[in-house]
């Protein structure tokens, strides 16, 4: 009903695209994200993995990450080198399997009671903790990119 008496002269929306000027050129200040990662810092992320999390479809668990040594940690740095370097990040590390869990206080016959679960890839997590660090530095570096008002990003101390 809402939707009838609301939205009725907008029922098939049409959006089009506002053309280009053709001396439009980016008026941004190019940022400049570090993409190199040192097997020290590998290790460092590789050490601080949690243990007894649930694997993504690669079945890949942290823990064997970690028992992995320096010979998997030397593959590890290669591929993530790459990956930096490209901005690439492998379609396999977005897949994830679904679970459903109940929510321990509702009934289990109701579709509100369950929640989804997205296990993602170990190796893609990895991965994608090493770009948030990243981006986390070019932010520090820059902190009038991020608005006076969003916390998201910030330490708890800067937030404050």
């Amino acid at each position: 009903m809402f939707k009838e008496v609301i939205f009725r002269a907008n029922d098939s929306p049409k959006s089009c695209r506002a053309p280009v000027p053709a001396d439009f050129t980016a008026r941004r200040k190019e940022l400049h994200i570090r993409q190199g990662l040192s097997d020290e810092e590998l290790e460092e992320l590789i050490k601080g993995l949690p243990r007894w999390k649930s694997t993504g479809p690669d079945e890949i668990p942290y823990e064997a990450i970690q028992l992995g040594g320096g010979i998997l940690r030397n593959h590890l740095l290669r591929v993530f080198q790459v990956c930096l370097h490209m901005s690439y990040h492998p379609a396999n590390f977005k897949d994830a399997i679904l679970v459903m869990v109940r929510k321990s206080t509702k009934p289990a016959n109701m579709p509100t009671s369950w929640r989804p679960l997205a296990l993602l890839s170990c190796l893609g997590k990895l991965l994608e903790k090493i770009v948030a660090s990243r981006m986390q530095e070019a932010l520090k570096a820059n902190p009038h990119l991020l608005p006076a008002r969003q916390f998201g990003w910030r330490t708890t101390s800067e937030a404050l």
